[in-house]
């Protein structure tokens, strides 16, 4: 008989849940603003908007978040947003959600200019999200 004790740390080694790699971005307003996205760790992104120049337009980019665990799955809270401006409103699509294993859902991060600025802004802002593990 072998004998032994379960801990967090085999958890924590199978669990993985992450932005992926590839996302889009989208111009969406048509008056050339842009948003640029990059991946900064497996659950943080930075997203930058440049050129909203008129009041109630929107940039957005879609992010797809990864279960890649093998057995685990995962609940993933609302995600946060880091870095509000007065000038800004930044909203997702998400809610609470529950993805099984090699499960990936999308996220869009949609930043409104809903303030007009008297000189030109751009945006920075952090996204980050917060997983549980719980098994099949």
């Amino acid at each position: 008989n072998e004998t032994g004790d379960a801990s967090d740390d085999v958890l924590a080694k199978n669990f993985l849940v992450k932005f992926a790699d590839a996302y889009t971005t989208d111009v969406t307003n048509g008056d050339g603003a842009k948003i640029n996205v990059s991946i900064d760790s497996d659950t943080e992104a930075t997203i930058n908007a440049y050129e909203l120049t008129s009041l109630n337009k929107s940039v957005s980019a879609t992010l797809t978040i990864v279960n890649a665990s093998e057995d685990l799955i995962a609940t993933i809270d609302i995600p946060t947003i880091e870095n509000a401006s007065e000038y800004f409103k930044v909203g997702t699509d998400w809610s609470k959600t529950v993805l099984n294993p090699d499960g990936s859902k999308n996220v869009t991060v949609t930043i409104t200019l809903i303030k007009s600025p008297i000189t030109h802004q751009d945006a920075t802002f952090k996204i980050t999200f917060v997983a549980q593990a719980s098994e099949e």
